[in-house]
């Protein structure tokens, strides 16, 4: 399937690939429809939509574990004085260093989640699929860049309490 081009209005499904479908319900005349522009503008629209509720589940989630991190790191250095362990440089990087992750994380979502519309005044409808279709790919791209950011901002927090736990247990024994 190719996408559509500036002169035609429709697309035509290639059948003789579907002529091999393991489906026995498909046949040849139910693979020749046409596909036209406005399929693929409304396709695009609700991968659009797709892709900004997935932003915004992640920009809840980060709005979340930011003050959880920072409280994780106040905690941690208030309390230790209190609790007989040294705390070690390693956590306090570690978790400076997941608050900027997550930070990462809310920036690109915000990116993503970002409303764009397009203008009215575009030639043709190929034009405004475009236009609609690059957008899609930098919201699909900011989204994707976020989930890293959060699997970052969570690998490094648990690596810095792994860290903090061996370090006081290890320090509660002598």
């Amino acid at each position: 399937m190719t996408a559509p081009s500036e002169k035609d209005d429709s697309l035509q499904i290639d059948t003789e690939d579907a002529s091999t479908s393991p489906d026995p319900n498909i046949t040849n005349s139910d693979t020749e429809e046409l596909l036209t522009t406005e399929d693929y503008l409304k396709d695009t629209n609700i991968n659009r939509s797709n892709i900004r509720c997935i932003s915004t589940s992640i920009l809840s989630i980060c709005g979340f574990l930011l003050p959880i991190f920072f409280g994780v790191f106040y905690f941690i250095i208030k309390d230790s004085h209190d609790i007989n362990a040294q705390v070690s440089p390693l956590v306090i990087i570690a978790l400076a260093l997941a608050a900027y992750f997550l930070l990462r994380a809310i920036l690109h979502s915000v990116e993503g989640v970002r409303v764009r519309n397009p203008p009215d005044s575009f030639i043709s409808k190929f034009d405004r699929y475009r236009y609609l279709k690059s957008l899609e790919d930098q919201e699909r791209a900011s989204s994707e860049n976020s989930i890293h950011n959060l699997k970052l901002a969570l690998i490094i927090l648990s690596v810095a309490l792994i860290i903090f736990y061996i370090n006081l247990n290890y320090n509660s024994i002598y």
